[in-house]
């Protein structure tokens, strides 16, 4: 009775090898055949990565002995769950590692046409994102910035009002930085700039700035021509402002802006509705809906003027209509991180153009959109949802530098 306890064990755990109908004997209607061989048990010798892994994002291999090379034939389990596997082997198993979270996730094996599971190993699954920030819980967190000393500064809303802006502790603790300034719900985008200034910008035709230290609302910098709106902001490394959003009046008008310290601002045609920008390599980088399509754009920097802007990333051909590239900015080894709307979240572009989505495990935590993006000095990308939840994604490399 105990091989056929362990029958019964294998059937519930995995509906495939239920119906193997080679394990039941037609003729005394049992599920237990006494002539009936098995194959070898499979054994596990180690999973690599080794000792953990990020759930739903890494892939796995298991090595060991007595696979199937027919990938179907074998089911790897993470506690109860099965893994969605890639390849097989007689000696090695790929896979996704399931969205399993635990420090001591059991995992086992079972193969097709053996009557007895494989031994366990145990495995860290570890969480790529995760909430943070203590905020209140009516708080709305919109656009964000972190300093060099890796606390995060957050633009806070409560039921369309503004409540400044936050200041986040690596521990996730919430102090006051900055009082709210009149008429402003919530930043659109927020970078600190030369002198400890935090520059911010609200859609509208200005850019405004904190003073270092915070304490006091924003006051007025510098502002537009008629019709301009200012969606997003960015510094280079000559201290120069990058400014660009949309002209209301005719989107043939729209400009790029550069705006000195002194400030003197100067302009580029650009006939596009920028969503975000972003300085990377001595170029300004732009997510911009041009020719009735969003694309994300790239134009070459020169002292405070800009080049001809050329199509870096074609954003539709990674998603349909009506998904929206929302944010974008880059780690240090050139790879563009792009927020969206669509349920993904987020669309990761390598420099040799491939384009992946390795988060789509996580689309619980993206609401209607992924808004805002901001790295911080480690490894660590912080967001905020449309909903104005903040969170920060593990990305094991470091962002691009921030001037």
């Amino acid at each position: 009775m105990g091989v056929l306890r362990q029958r019964i064990l294998l059937a519930a755990m995995t509906a495939s090898m239920l119906m193997v109908s080679s394990c039941v004997d037609e003729k005394e209607g049992s599920l237990f055949d006494p002539n009936r061989t098995f194959g070898a048990a499979p054994v596990l010798t180690a999973i690599s990565p080794p000792d953990s892994a990020q759930a739903g994002v890494d892939t796995l291999a298991i090595t060991g002995s007595n696979f199937s090379t027919f990938t179907g034939d074998n089911v790897v389990f993470f506690n109860a769950t099965p893994a969605a596997l890639m390849q097989s082997t007689a000696t090695q198993l790929t896979m996704k590692a399931p969205f399993v979270l635990g420090d001591s996730v059991l995992v086992r094996v079972a193969v097709r046409g053996s009557d007895v599971l494989s031994n366990g190993l145990t495995y860290r699954l570890q969480a790529a994102i995760t909430s943070f920030g203590l905020l209140g819980q009516d708080d709305l967190a919109n656009a964000l910035i972190t300093d060099a000393a890796g606390d995060a500064y957050v633009s806070v809303s409560v039921g369309g009002t503004g409540q400044g802006i936050k200041k986040i502790l690596s521990d996730g603790s919430v102090t006051a930085y900055a009082s709210d300034t009149t008429g402003v719900t919530g930043w659109n985008s927020l970078k600190f700039g030369p002198g400890g200034y935090l520059y911010a910008a609200r859609g509208i035709r200005a850019i405004y700035r904190f003073m270092p230290g915070g304490g006091a609302a924003a006051v007025l910098w510098t502002s537009f021509p008629s019709g301009v709106t200012i969606n997003d902001i960015d510094f280079d490394q000559n201290q120069i402002l990058w400014a660009a959003g949309s002209n209301t009046t005719n989107i043939n008008n729209a400009r790029v802006y550069s705006v000195s310290q002194t400030p003197t601002t100067k302009s580029f045609p650009f006939a596009a509705s920028v969503r975000s920008v972003r300085v990377f390599n001595s170029s300004l980088y732009m997510a911009a809906f041009k020719d009735s399509a969003w694309g994300i754009w790239r134009a070459p920097i020169s002292a405070d003027s800009i080049g001809t802007p050329e199509l870096y990333f074609a954003f539709e051909a990674s998603f349909p209509p009506g998904y929206i590239p929302q944010a974008l900015t880059f780690a240090a080894n050139g790879t563009l991180y792009i927020a969206t709307n669509a349920p993904d979240g987020f669309v990761l572009v390598t420099p040799s153009k491939a384009a992946v989505t390795p988060y789509s495990d996580y689309q619980g935590l993206f609401g209607t959109s992924v808004r805002f993006l901001a790295w911080g000095p480690g490894l660590n990308l912080f967001a905020t949802t449309a909903e104005g939840v903040l969170f920060k994604l593990n990305a094991r490399t470091t962002g691009a530098p921030y001037y």
